[in-house]
Order: C-alpha cells, then structure tokens, then sequence
C-alpha cells in the first residue's frame, strides 16, 4: 500500500474491524522496519462505529500491545 499523506484516516464501522487493524500494522511495522519512513503518515485516527454497545465487546479481543509494542494509552 501506498501512502501519499502524511496525515492518514482510517474509518469503519460494525464487525469490519479486521482490515482496518491491518492498514495500522502495515504502517506500524513498515515504520519500525524503516521501509520508507519519508513516506509514512506520521499522524493515524482511527474511527470506529457500532450499531449497538454489545458490539463493541470486538475490541476486547485487541492487545493494542501486538499491533504497536510501543503503545501508550491516551485518556482524554
């Protein structure tokens, strides 16, 4: 994939969850592999929607530590 911004918005809703976690790895291990960093995006959001609350129980499943080892969770 290629990216063209440095700026990358990633938007998805309901259990379509799977490839948008895939387009962050795929900027997430390119960078630390430092496979063109010039052309990263340097700022990702992530937005995700669900339906009903019960949906959102995907998420449990997700070790933001697997996708980024450097996470830091952010409250705001």
């Amino acid at each position: 994939m290629q990216y063209r911004y440095k700026t990358l918005v990633i938007v998805g809703g309901g259990i379509g969850l799977t490839p948008l976690l895939a387009m962050l790895c795929d900027v997430l291990h390119r960078q630390r592999r430092g496979q063109g960093a010039a052309s990263l995006p340097t700022s990702i959001h992530l937005y995700h929607c669900v339906r009903k609350p019960e949906e959102l129980c995907v998420l449990n499943s997700i070790d933001p530590h697997q996708i980024s080892p450097g996470y830091e969770k952010i409250c705001g």
